[in-house]
C-alpha cells in the first residue's frame, strides 16, 4: 500500500505493509465517508475492520481518545487545538505526540499480523 492516491470505495487493501502514512490516511478516509453526524453515518463495506483499529491495537484509553479526536479534526476539517482545548485537562502538545505514537503502534501491529489487542501502552 502506499499513502498516494484515493482508497478503493470498499475499503482498504489489507494485505499490508503498512506505513504510518497509509493507517493515517486510512482512518482519516473512513471517518470521512462515515459522515459528520450520527444521522448521516453510514458504514462502507470494507472499512469495519479499519473502525476496529484504535481499539485493537492502542490499549491506553487516553491516547485512543487523543487519537480518535485526531482523526476525526483530520478527517472533518477541524482544528485539534481547539478540540484539546475545549475538553478539561487536554494538551494539543501531549495530543498529537499520543495520536502519532498511536499510528506507529498500529502500523507494527499490522505488519506484525497481530490480531489481538494491544499490550503497547504509550507509557512503556
Amino acid at each position: 500500500m502506499t499513502a498516494a492516491g484515493p482508497p478503493p470505495p470498499d475499503g482498504p487493501d489489507l494485505s499490508g505493509p503498512y506505513t504510518v502514512a497509509d493507517v493515517r490516511r486510512w482512518l482519516t478516509e473512513v471517518e470521512r465517508r462515515a459522515g459528520v453526524s450520527l444521522a448521516e453515518r453510514r458504514p462502507v463495506p470494507g472499512d469495519a475492520p479499519v473502525w476496529r483499529w484504535p481499539d485493537l491495537y492502542v490499549k491506553d484509553y487516553q491516547t485512543r481518545q487523543y487519537l480518535k479526536a485526531w482523526i476525526w479534526c483530520e478527517a472533518h476539517g477541524e482544528s485539534f487545538a481547539a478540540v484539546c482545548r475545549g475538553r478539561e485537562g487536554w494538551s494539543v502538545r501531549t495530543g498529537a505526540r499520543k495520536a502519532a505514537w498511536a499510528m506507529r503502534v498500529i502500523a507494527k501491529g499490522l505488519n506484525d499480523g497481530v490480531d489481538q489487542p494491544s499490550r503497547a501502552s504509550y507509557h512503556d
